[in-house]
């Protein structure tokens, strides 16, 4: 097995419009890699690694925010973060398979988090996240894919100063709109003892969760 060796190309933008309350951040990202380690599955439990020929990483990052108000009165803050991302095989010859020009598997091609921060005042506040993730493919070959999925979590968040003692409330619900998805997958599964590969490990329904925190400030 070969190291993974790269050379990485990148350019950014950071910044913002002066008080308008609107900042930026872009990235877009170049990168080869030759003997990329990947998996290959020898066993139920058991795999190796071997290196990939060459494969081409490129990719766009953003990251968007605007904050309306004040603090410790009334703050809005929307916010978008999203990286788009593009991984193929420029060169990988696995025995005698052939998947050169293929995409990577595990790899999705967006992720995106889309979200709102409302702080009422300086104790209350409430939080909703879009979270959206783009299909990707589940083997080498690129014959299987994962879908995309999208989740929405919403949570509450108080906290108090009480002397020298700190309290925060959290409570919230995740996949608010109880979407079948796919949290995990198990890229090239193979198939032992007559069972059918298994790729997807599902993630959680929708749930909610409470939290208590109790500081004392010496």
């Amino acid at each position: 097995i070969q190291p993974e060796t790269g050379l990485n190309y990148e350019l950014g933008l950071k910044g913002n419009f002066g008080n308008s309350g609107f900042s930026y951040e872009i990235n877009g990202y170049r990168m080869n890699v030759k003997n990329l380690l990947v998996a290959r599955r020898t066993a139920e439990d058991q795999f190796i690694g071997i290196n990939a020929g060459e494969t081409l990483h490129e990719g766009l990052e953003m990251e968007l925010n605007y904050r309306y108000g004040k603090p410790d009165r009334f703050l809005l803050r929307p916010f978008v973060n999203l990286s788009i991302t593009s991984v193929e095989f420029v060169d990988f010859i696995d025995l005698d398979d052939d998947f050169s020009g293929n995409r990577l598997p595990g790899v999705p091609r967006f992720v995106g988090d889309f979200g709102v921060i409302i702080q009422a005042n300086k104790h209350l506040k409430f939080s909703t996240i879009y979270r959206s993730v783009g299909e990707m493919f589940l083997r080498d070959d690129n014959v299987l894919k994962s879908p995309g999925y999208s989740l929405v979590n919403i949570k509450a968040d108080y906290t108090k100063e009480l002397g020298k003692f700190f309290i925060r409330l959290e409570a919230g619900i995740n996949n608010l709109l109880d979407t079948e998805y796919a949290s995990q997958i198990l890229i090239n599964a193979g198939s032992f003892g007559g069972r059918a590969p298994r790729y997807f490990y599902p993630g959680n329904p929708r749930n909610y969760f409470t939290n208590v925190t109790l500081q004392y400030i010496f």
